[in-house]
């Protein structure tokens, strides 16, 4: 079976490669190149993925119904991805590169975030831990909890309110923070790790045209980089790799394009119902995140006084971020 790809993402390797099936799902392939790093073959109805291709069809298609299996030996010669074992191709050519590129963004003097389009995206969040209580809770943001709070939001929670604060007087943050949210939750990207994804394209969209806060962004993602690689799984270091280097879901970028854009909340909202659908709940702890990572530099004026008097009492905005 020959399958062409549609769209590659910026990691995935022009070079010929070697490598091995780390991992296989209905609508995704991991493969484990020889020098460790991850990359992802994904159904045409899947996101464009910093690491991954998007392959057009067969309509369908189920990487479980292929015969593909962990250990299988993979080899890509002339831009083919070949299987040893499988009669599977995936050819290269015509793919289409995907790359976020946060430079596009209005400056953050010129961004005009709507607070309706983020009471709208808190809305959605709400309306979605009622029917899905697993994961993070909007209440972490809000300071309501609609369900009975859990020891996995209490203590994600805390360390939320750490990176906030350090974040918004530019200080370096605590690598203990870090690991006490890197792999917290279960899953193969557990909450904590979806959180910081999202932690970090909030703060890489307010920082792309300031030296000082994209070089603390910069920091924190080698810090999280870090804990992570000794901390969680091979899959969700992935995301937080390419995360830390501004490197995201093609969802979860243009959502938040379009909120730095000012954009209407009609499209706002399709884009985050669009973020929200990926995974069990990595979607909405990606979401939560984002919305975390807008409050530090000023671009989510939507949350009680109160949430953030407790967090910058008694502190001033540093002058160089």
């Amino acid at each position: 079976m020959l399958v062409c790809a549609l769209v590659l993402g910026y990691a995935f390797p022009s070079h010929p490669f070697k490598g091995w099936v780390h991992s296989v799902f209905h609508h995704a392939i991991n493969i484990r190149q020889e020098d460790g790093a991850l990359i992802t073959l994904v159904t045409a109805s899947e996101d464009d993925l910093p690491q991954g291709a998007r392959l057009n069809g067969p309509p369908g298609l189920n990487f479980l119904e292929t015969g593909a299996t962990p250990g299988q030996r993979v080899v890509c010669w002339e831009w083919q991805v070949r299987w040893d074992a499988l009669p599977l191709q995936v050819d290269l050519h015509t793919a289409k590169t995907w790359c976020c590129n946060f430079s596009y963004l209005p400056d953050t003097g010129e961004a005009s975030i709507q607070s309706e389009a983020l009471k709208l995206i808190l809305n959605l969040l709400e309306e979605h831990s009622l029917r899905e209580p697993a994961g993070l809770h909007p209440g972490m943001l809000t300071g309501v909890h609609l369900t009975t709070e859990s020891a996995l939001n209490h203590r994600a929670g805390e360390v939320m309110h750490d990176l906030i604060h350090a974040t918004r007087l530019g200080r370096a943050i605590p690598e203990k923070s870090i690991q006490q949210l890197v792999g917290l939750g279960p899953g193969l990207t557990p909450s904590g790790d979806d959180f910081l994804v999202g932690f970090l394209a909030g703060l890489w969209g307010n920082s792309v045209h300031h030296p000082h806060r994209r070089d603390f962004t910069l920091q924190l993602g080698r810090v999280i980089c870090y804990t992570a690689h000794e901390q969680t799984g091979e899959i969700s270091y992935t995301y937080l790799f390419h995360a830390a280097r501004g490197q995201f879901s093609r969802r979860l970028f243009e959502l938040v394009r379009l909120l730095f854009i000012g954009a209407p909340g009609e499209q706002v909202l399709h884009a985050a119902r669009a973020v929200l659908s990926g995974g069990h709940t990595s979607g909405r702890d990606m979401l939560i995140g984002l919305l975390a990572g807008l409050i530090p530099w000023g671009q989510a004026p939507i949350f009680p006084p109160d949430l953030l008097a407790n967090l910058f009492i008694k502190e001033s905005f540093h002058d160089d971020c």
